[in-house]
């Protein structure tokens, strides 16, 4: 509802003919109690853990410009491995087209990709296909824990050590 209504009042004032809309989820769901009903089925693990059900989410992006979103693009789903320090670039290079480098922002530490080309692309052009952006998501890694995910050859490989077990709840 509330994106609705975001949505209608963009489009009354003007302003969604030149605007892109993403929505993407924080956590999986948090199934805990009477009032916090989230269900990660059948993704194992919940908000908080670092299993598929705390770390793969849903999200859409949006726009009625096909100068941000090619008809070819429309209605495709992005399966690259992304994570949400992704959106920095992916907002600023890809949907706003300038570089972070070059208006002045300190780069050198930023674990951000730009994933916009490889989200609209055509999925028929071969050029595109099997193009993985990131191949490596590091999530925790310390001398005593760690949760890593490498994709490789078209899949992902998790490797999980002294994480705390999560029930399928």
């Amino acid at each position: 509802n509330s994106i609705g209504s975001l949505v209608a009042t963009m489009n009354t004032t003007g302003m969604l003919e030149n605007s892109v809309i993403i929505v993407n989820s924080d956590n999986g769901g948090d199934p805990c109690g009477e009032h916090l009903v989230g269900d990660n089925h059948p993704l194992r693990g919940s908000k908080m853990t670092y299993f598929q059900g705390g770390l793969k989410v849903p999200g859409f992006i949006y726009s009625p410009n096909k100068a941000y979103i090619p008809h070819q693009a429309r209605g495709t789903t992005y399966d690259g491995l992304m994570h949400h320090v992704d959106w920095v670039r992916t907002i600023y290079e890809g949907v706003v087209g300038r570089s972070l480098d070059d208006d002045g922002y300190d780069t050198s530490t930023l674990d951000s990709l730009n994933h916009w080309q490889a989200i609209t692309a055509d999925p028929d052009d071969p050029q595109f296909a099997d193009s993985d952006v990131r191949d490596n998501i590091i999530f925790a890694l310390t001398n005593h824990y760690m949760t890593v995910i490498k994709r490789v050859g078209g899949s992902d490989i998790k490797v999980m050590k002294n994480m705390f077990n999560s029930s399928w709840f």
